[in-house]
């Protein structure tokens, strides 16, 4: 056991001296870090006044996207043609009785939109109409008479 305390000693200081000298260093290298920082700052201002071009720093926020209406209103004038917008005249002029259909409702081919007085119309057609047989049968007596040879062409 004698043997191992002087071998215990000597190892003890040794350990003690390892972590002075641990402190020692690292105080050095940051003293040392000091200076050279401060060396850096000083050649950094002198490149900076030799080189203008370079372009100064600006100051960026950030700001948290949320989730907001958007309104943004603009008045346009001007002339809106519709697709598929057919206007519909009538081939005789008449009165309206009864509309089928309303403003802005989808119509089909063929669809009935609406009534009008054909009270003209039907009294026109039945005046046609007898026209149509006076004509027929002086045709018929002119022909009865031209087929027994009397009468001049």
């Amino acid at each position: 056991m004698k043997i191992l305390q002087p071998f215990i000693l000597i190892l003890i200081i040794s350990l003690s001296s390892c972590e002075k000298n641990l402190k020692s260093d690292l105080d050095q290298l940051k003293k040392d870090r000091a200076t050279l920082d401060e060396k850096i700052a000083v050649l950094q201002k002198e490149f900076d006044k030799q080189n203008p071009t370079k372009q100064k720093a600006v100051a960026v926020y950030v700001e948290a996207v949320q989730l907001t209406p958007f309104k943004k209103y603009i008045q346009l004038q001007g002339k809106i043609d519709a697709q598929n917008n057919v206007i519909a005249n009538a081939l005789s002029s008449s009165v309206i009785t009864k509309i089928l259909v309303s403003n802005g409702q989808y119509v089909k081919k063929n669809q009935i939109l609406a009534y009008l007085d054909d009270n003209v119309l039907v009294q026109g057609i039945r005046e046609a109409d007898q026209q149509i047989l006076f004509a027929k049968d002086l045709y018929d007596r002119q022909k009865n008479l031209w087929s027994q040879d009397i009468g001049t062409k």
